[in-house]
């Protein structure tokens, strides 16, 4: 069995169906298998699956952890490669399967992952944020360190570079996996494999022709609560720390008011619709700007004001 794709799921919906559809439409040379792990799903979701030759497990949605829930997974996989799929992402072309596992197999990495595009429907705001944070390489490239002590000669912003993955496209090897199970934290499992694969002196592999539909859209509260728990993995794992000052906080709220709203407002789109349009933009990045900041100030922030931590919890629920 060359290849076990595993999929996490829970109310996946009809996006499921589309992304089902597309793994048993792959052209790949050789058998893979299909494992789905469903956390308690209550809407139409283990239907759809029952349709489909997969192999499902059911958990307890308590028992769900994005690290963890995978690392069961994949032990009980057979296949030499591990691809982590999300169910709502879309492989694109047949050869999707085939083009994600060469990168890793070829370049003899510890894994690949594949670029990532929004929906037609998405919002202005997915479609903006998404161009600037998703890599922007048109052709492969194979991130490794010449030796562990170079990590420390990086700076904060070329190490989050250097260990960017994302399991929402990615395959990693199964044997360097068990021996570097993914960490049962609460999200950012995909960038912390990285960070200790590298170290290890393993190579990953960014591929972007090896393309999923993958998007959402997000509230204002949403964004604000997921940019400060990305922001405050971001800071423990690799020191860095985007904006560092309230000054800095106004540059990055006026930089972004006035990026976001300009690339709405040269979409294509009929002008009565741009005025609510940049409104949205402007108060989804302005969201996300102050989460990052607080996000990645979080231990300080707990160190002078211990009631902060109760209000961190509060934060990071239902990320």
């Amino acid at each position: 069995m060359k290849a076990s794709i595993v999929i996490p799921t829970y109310n996946g919906g009809d996006t499921l169906r589309g992304c089902l559809e597309a793994l048993f439409s792959q052209t790949a040379p050789w058998h893979y298998e299909v494992k789905i792990v469903d956390s308690g799903s209550t809407d139409e979701t283990l239907e759809i699956v029952k349709q489909y030759p997969v192999h499902i497990k059911q958990i307890p949605n308590s028992a769900f952890n994005h690290g963890g829930t995978r690392n069961q997974a994949a032990a009980d996989a057979r296949g030499e490669y591990i691809v982590f799929l999300v169910q709502d992402a879309q492989p694109l072309g047949e050869d999707w399967l085939v083009t994600l596992i060469t990168a890793a197999e070829q370049n003899q990495a510890a894994g690949s992952f594949g670029s990532q595009e929004p929906r037609p429907d998405a919002s202005l705001y997915t479609k903006w944020e998404m161009t600037r944070n998703l890599p922007k390489e048109g052709k492969p490239v194979v991130k490794r360190l010449a030796s562990p002590p170079d990590w420390n000669r990086l700076t904060p912003f070329e190490r989050y570079n250097l260990a960017f993955f994302h399991n929402a496209n990615s395959c990693v090897r199964r044997d360097i996996l068990l021996k570097f199970p993914l960490r049962k934290i609460p999200y950012g499992e995909d960038m912390d494999w990285a960070k200790r694969v590298l170290l290890a002196g393993y190579s990953i592999v960014y591929e972007p022709r090896a393309r999923v539909l993958h998007s959402h859209d997000r509230s204002i509260a949403y964004e604000f609560k997921r940019a400060y728990s990305d922001h405050s993995l971001v800071k423990e794992l690799f020191e860095l720390q985007l904006i560092r000052s309230p000054l800095g906080l106004l540059k990055a709220l006026g930089w972004n008011f006035l990026h976001a709203s300009r690339w709405v407002w040269e979409r294509p789109i009929p002008w009565y619709r741009k005025f609510p349009a940049v409104l949205s933009t402007a108060s989804h990045a302005g969201a996300q700007v102050v989460g990052t900041y607080l996000g990645s100030r979080y231990k300080s922030l707990a160190n002078r004001y211990p009631y902060f931590v109760k209000l961190d919890k509060k934060i990071r629920r239902g990320v």
